[in-house]
Order: C-alpha cells, then structure tokens, then sequence
C-alpha cells in the first residue's frame, strides 16, 4: 500500500470484499466523501489489486509457535498451523472461494497480530547491548516469498529446454542478491547458477522466461532447512541485469510495507544509539587519545563532559596546564603499551605535591607499590584528607583509531541521506590525525574508594613521617604540548553544523504576500540546512514566512550565483533572522552546493561556537568511547508496575567481572543486575537522585555459588553499609570463601541525562515508515528507563589496600 492510501486504510478493509459490486465508486464517494477524485480512484485501484488472484506461499514456521503443516490451499502448498487454517478458509469465503493477493496479506497480518509471538521484551530479561557497533546495510531487500527455478549451469540456452534442478522459493529479495530456503539440509548447490523467477512471472504475466546468473555467496543449514545467499554476477549480457533490477523494482513498488523490509538492523542501531546517549551524558570518566612520539606515549586530545569538571579540575595545574602528559609518559606506562596485549588497565595514586621551590610536582605510586608500605598508605589518607591525592583507574586501548572513530548509518544510502554530515566518515585533518593515533585511554576516578576500604584502625593511624617519593615523582622527558579539549556536545539538537561565513545575500518575499521588495543582508553563520542572516535595514519578513533568497558563493574556488531560492523564517529578532531550507530540499540548489562545499571545506572554515581545534574531532572522541570504553554499564526500567534491567551496555573491550571459570561472564552478571538486594538498594538510591544530586552510589559484595546437582549458580549478594564498611568487606569476603570467589563491586546510580534523536533521525523515519511497532518500541525504551548504573570491579583495588 503506498503512503498516499495509509490515511484510507479502514476504507479499503471496509469495501475489500465488494471488489466485483457495480456500486464500489459510489460507496467509496460515501465513505471518503472530504477525498479528492483521484483518491477515490486510488482507493479503487487497491480493492482490485487485493482482488487479483495469487500463486504466493504462506509460510509461517518462523511467526508462529504451533508446528505448522503443509496445507493446500488454491492450488498452491502452504505452511499454517490449525488455527491461521481455518483464518485462511474464512477469508478464501470471502473472495468466492478465490486465493487473492488480499487473501495472502490478510493471513500474514493475521498471524503476526494473534497468534503466539515470543514476546522477547518481556519484563526482567536484559538485553545485551554493544554501543559504537552498527551494521550498515548496502542496499534496500525485502522479505519476500516467490516460487524459483534454479538451474546448476550458466549456459542459457540449456535451461530454455531442459527442467529445473531445483525448485525452491525466496525469503528475501533486492536487486543485487536473494536468499533461497530448501527443504533438504543435504542439498548440494554449486557455485553458479541459474534462476528463474517462476512466481513473479506468473504474477506479472511476463511474455518470455528471464533466466538470470547468480553467484552462491553462503550457504546455512537451520532447522533441517538449507538457506542459500546468491549475489548477481555481473558477467552476463547488460540486457539480463538491466531486465532483472526493473524486475525486482516492480516488486518493491508493488509488495513493500511495514514489516516487510528487514529493520533487526536498524532497531539495534536505534537502541545502540539512545544507550548511548544515557552513558554520554552522564559520562564521570575521561576518555583520552594518545599517540605514539618517539619513545614517549602523548595525550593528543580528551572528552570534557559536565559530569568529569572534577577530575579534568585535578588533572590540570593552577597556571592552566594539564598534567595528563605526565600520566602517559613514565615507565609504568612504558610497560604496559611494551606489552603484547590489545587492553590493559592499572590502579594508580596521583599527587599533586610542591618542591622547596613551590613548583607543582606529579607524583606517580601504582596501588601495587602502597600493598605492604604503612608509611605510604598513612601518607595517602593524610594528602585524601586535603584532596592532593586521588585514586584512578587507567584503562589503555591500542586500536585502529581511525577506524573506530567512524559508526555509519544502519540504513543503506540508497535510501535517503542517511544523515547527511552526520554520517561521513574522516576526512582533511581529522583523518590524518587519527590516522597517526594508536591508543586511546579512559581514566576512571576511584578516590571514593579510599575511605570505603579503610578500616577505622588505619585511619587512627594517618600520621607520621614522609614516605621516600623519590621514585615515584614524575620528571620531564621531553617538551610537553596541552591536549586539545573537545565537548561531548550532548544533548544539542541541531542535526548540521554552521559555520561563521559571511556573504552578501538579497531577501525578497512572495508577490502574493506583498513583501517582494529586495532587503540586503548578509549572512552570520550557515549550514546546508538553513543560514543566520542580518539585515541592512528594517525588514518586513516574520516568524513562519516562505521568501526567496538570491547570493552569489565562491567556497570552492569559483563562483556560482543562485537565485529563487526558497527559505522559510524560523525565527526573527529585529534585523536578524534565521531561515531554513524549504519546498523540496532535494531539488534545493543551494543546498546541494553548500553540503558539499561545506564538507570539503570545513578543515578550513570556523565552526560556531569553536567547541573543537580540528573540525570532526569532537564527533570521532565520542564515537572512539562508544567503541572503546571498558566500563559496564546497566539501565533499569518499570513497565507494568515492573522495575528490571532492560539494557546492560557494553563495547568490544569491556571487562567483565570474573566469578568463577566454569560460569560465563555476561550471565553472571546479568543476574546480578535483576539480583533482588541489587534492585531493592537501586530504587532506594533513586529516591535520592533529583532532590539532592544527580549521582549516588553503593558497594555490593557478592559470590557465585554453584549447585552442583542441577549444573546451575545463584548469587548471594550483601549491600556494604555506610557505617564501618571497611571491617563488614573484611567479614563477608571471609564469610564467603567458603562458596567461592567473592567480588566486590561499586554500584554508581546515575539519574537519566535528556537525549535527542539528532544521531538517529533518519533511522527513525525509516522505522515509521515500514515498521511502525518497532518504531513505538524504541520509543518506548525512552519511556520506560528510569536510571543508569555504572558497575566497577573493585575486589583487586580493595585486596591490594587492605592487604
């Protein structure tokens, strides 16, 4: 059904069964009676089209939970179970006893709204979710069942007179490839072919066969069925290729509807990217990039976000000068980049100490070094005491950075623009800025740490001499540049950069309106999307109205004047207004030109608001974090008077917490997630967000007891009291070794910081367009989460300081 026919859908479902009355033209006059003639006439055309009869299959095997049985109906065998049988037999009545493409449609729908659906958002099950991870599809496919004969050779003129070696049917269809499903798991299909379309030659009465060269691209055997993925082969005549696209666009136009276009990709893409934005905007930790110079390990750049003020305000001295080169450049960190491993991380003390001379001077202790020195741990708690020390976590990446920095759209471009600038991948300076980055680093603040896991005899203990620094005092190796700071940028709306461009530009608004006097301006900043412009003198433009805009540019070197070009007025303040791109934008010549022009250009124009040194490197450090990060996160929702864990967030280098070896890492701590204790202490911190901050936190001691009868574990979880935490740490992990390892955990609970669909708008769109119900549902995640919760292994950190 085209979009013009979705506002008439009850109206076809009405008169659907009266295709043959001599009256259907009056009764759809009386239903539709505010509808244009050539509505009318449309919504004729689809009572007919439903009417005409069909040779397509029925299978619901993977829609339905009852066994479904071969069963035939019209001439043709179709896969129902008993109940969408008798469904199918109802609605055959009533087209005469005809198999009709209304009939087909009907019997799909049918299943998908009433019969036994896994339900697989169930409450209390959490879904894995990898941020910074998208598949992109090439190209637009449908799901789609029609009959194929398919021939093992590539010599047309053998398959005009001979019979196929196979018949089987498609499950979907694009233009440059299909997959096939036959009902032999010991099918042997070689590796070129022939295939007909026999359904769709029937269907489109074609006057001659169209026997088109595939190439087996993969091959699959599930449920004793094997699915074959073929691609087009391009070694054949044009003519077949031309013929069979034209054919395979007929279908699209005439079979493509919601849920009937494979969208698993773009939900996740959706998902991925509203998970995202929870973990961004309430981002404490500092993600860095680093490269390699020399022998030396150099901060290039770092994330600042309004959650990490406080370490980014300790990681910097008072003239201003950040420290974080100190940090990557000394041998501890030398050892770990020397090391064959892809991730590592290290705990380590910070302090920010002045010399005789009252110059700043870093001092660098592994939380390793203070295991079994009492002399440096008083020190630490004397200098946490005065905030000149701090606990962090330093986790180091080696990667391809480049790569990582680019998350395409999940929708192929043949589609749309698939987010214009949004969506391009590095180019100019930021490609070859990344291009020389191997690491990328996050570093975690534990200071909160220190007061947990210190008993209060050590704590009466703070005092006495100095430790020997001397080794872990931090000298220069060289000349030091300040990393370039870029802002997350969460939570702004606008889909297209502006940058500060100024060129003369004349307004003149429509005849009709009266306001077709030119008006001289010139322009504050642009986008390909719209412009600021200043007036020379009073205007009679306001909020709402369209006017045309005439100006002449040279960003690419040469010159190129546009005229009647159509904006509308978004917004106007005395002389200044602000226009966007109106009427069809992609027909808009201006447009087309500045989208380009501006994106080939940026390396050398100035963003507004100048939030970042190289343009695009704002966009590659958070999509580098989404990739990168090694934190564990979760979000818990209510539904139906429910409150679980929907989501546990992850990337490809998230660590996991180890309870035992014989039990997988993301299963336990899934259950601790939806751990009773844990989301009982959850909804009692949330009580506190919002009134008195943003951001709480717990400490949970938990082990993994296995029951060895039933090949099964359970978690036994303790929520660390504030009052002497340190001594009831010491008492369960002791208490617990009797059932295995225990872990213990800082539990960040974090109230939701507000997103915007600006990084997934046209996936968006996509999903209304053809998959309505999974649009609402990923809207829904944004209804029902209410918190995000950062999870932190600190059992190590703990051991090593109360050792």
């Amino acid at each position: 059904m085209s979009d013009e026919l979705e506002n008439f859908t009850t109206t076809i479902n009405k008169l659907k069964h009266l295709h043959a009355d001599t009256k259907l033209s009056y009764l759809i006059a009386q239903l539709e009676p505010s509808a244009k003639t050539s509505q009318h006439f449309l919504i004729k055309m689809e009572i007919k089209r439903l009417a005409q009869p069909t040779k397509r299959i029925v299978d619901l095997r993977d829609v339905v939970k009852p066994v479904c049985k071969p069963t035939e109906r019209g001439g043709v065998t179709h896969f129902l179970d008993h109940h969408n049988t008798l469904e199918f037999d109802r609605e055959m009545r009533n087209y005469g006893n005809n198999y009709t493409v209304g009939v087909f449609e009907h019997i799909q729908q049918y299943a998908k709204n009433h019969n036994n659906i896994a339900d697989k958002s169930r409450s209390g099950r959490t879904k894995l979710i990898s941020i910074g991870h998208v598949d992109q599809r090439t190209e637009e496919r449908i799901y789609f069942t029609t009959a194929l004969s398919i021939y093992f050779t590539t010599d047309r003129s053998h398959c005009e007179d001979n019979k196929p070696d196979l018949l089987s049917q498609s499950t979907d269809i694009s233009e440059n490839g299909l997959t096939i499903k036959v009902e032999d798991p010991y099918v042997i299909i070689p590796d070129e072919v022939m295939i007909k379309f026999a359904g769709l030659e029937r269907e489109y009465l074609m006057p001659q066969s169209l026997f088109v060269r595939y190439t087996l691209y993969k091959k699959y055997v599930k449920d004793s069925v094997t699915y074959a993925v073929f691609t087009l082969h391009d070694d054949q005549p044009k003519t077949i290729i031309s013929e069979c696209k034209e054919l395979i666009k007929r279908c699209f136009h005439n079979h493509k509807r919601r849920n009937r276009v494979p969208v698993e990709n773009t939900v996740e893409a959706v998902e991925n990217r509203i998970f995202e934005q929870y973990v961004i905007g309430r981002q404490k930790a500092l993600p860095v990039l680093l490269r390699i110079n020399g022998d030396r390990l150099t901060p290039l750049s770092f994330m600042a976000t309004p959650d990490n003020n406080d370490l980014r305000a300790y990681l910097s001295a008072s003239n201003g000068r950040s420290i974080l080169p100190y940090l990557f450049d000394n041998k501890w960190i030398d050892e770990l980049v020397s090391s064959a491993a892809t991730s590592v991380q290290i705990d380590v003390f910070v302090f920010k100490l002045r010399d005789k001379q009252k110059q700043l001077r870093v001092a660098y202790v592994p939380l390793a070094a203070v295991r079994d020195d009492l002399a440096m741990k008083r020190f630490v708690l004397k200098a946490h005491a005065k905030q000149g020390v701090k606990l962090i976590r330093l986790h180091l990446v080696k990667t391809n950075t480049l790569k990582s920095a680019y998350i395409p759209s999940s929708i192929p471009d043949s589609v749309g623009e698939a987010f214009a600038t949004l969506n391009r991948e590095p180019e100019g300076k930021i490609k070859k800025l990344l291009g020389m980055c191997e690491f990328f680093s996050v570093i975690e603040d534990l200071s909160a740490c220190i007061d947990v896991f210190t008993p209060e005899a050590l704590r009466d203990e703070a005092s006495g001499g100095l430790p020997d620094m001397s080794e872990y005092v931090l000298e220069k190796r060289g000349k030091t540049v300040n990393p370039a700071e870029t802002k997350s940028t969460h939570g702004e709306q606008r889909v297209e950069d502006r940058f500060v461009i100024t060129f003369p530009v004349e307004l003149t608004g429509r005849k009709r309106d009266k306001k077709d006097k030119l008006v001289a301006a010139r322009t504050i900043n642009i986008s390909s999307r719209g412009m600021h412009v200043e007036s020379s003198a009073e205007h009679p433009f306001e909020e709402g109205d369209d006017l045309f805009v005439q100006m002449t540019l040279s960003l690419t070197g040469k010159e190129r004047s546009f005229s009647q070009q159509r904006y509308k007025v978004i917004r106007a303040e005395g002389r200044k207004l602000w226009l966007a791109v109106a009427g069809n934008i992609a027909l808009h010549d201006a447009r087309l030109y500045l989208k380009d022009a501006l994106y080939h250009q940026a390396d050398a124009l100035t963003l507004e608001g100048d939030r970042e040194p190289i343009y695009g490197l704002g966009k590659a450090m958070r999509n580098l974090y989404a990739s990168l990060h090694p934190q564990l996160f979760a979000t818990y929702a209510r539904a139906q008077q429910s409150f679980f864990a929907n989501a546990l967030i992850t990337s490809r280098f998230t660590r996991f917490p180890v309870y035992r070896d014989d039990v997988p890492q993301h299963v336990c701590i899934n259950k601790l997630c939806q751990h009773e204790v844990v989301l009982a202490e959850i909804k009692q911190q949330m009580k506190a967000l919002h009134t008195e901050n943003d951001s709480t936190a717990f400490y949970i001691v938990a082990v993994a007891r296995k029951n060895k009868a039933h090949n099964t574990f359970s978690l036994i979880v303790e929520v660390v009291p504030a009052k002497q935490p340190a001594e009831m740490i010491a008492n369960t992990t002791k208490k617990f070794s009797l059932m295995g390892q225990s872990n213990v955990f800082k539990v960040g609970v974090h109230a939701l910081a507000p997103i915007s669909d600006k990084l997934f708008k046209d996936e968006l769109r996509y999903l209304q367009k053809f998959a309505k119900a999974k649009h609402a549902k990923c809207l829904d995640i944004t209804k029902q989460t209410k918190a995000l919760v950062d999870i932190v292994d600190v059992t190590h950190a703990y051991h090593t300081w109360a050792a």
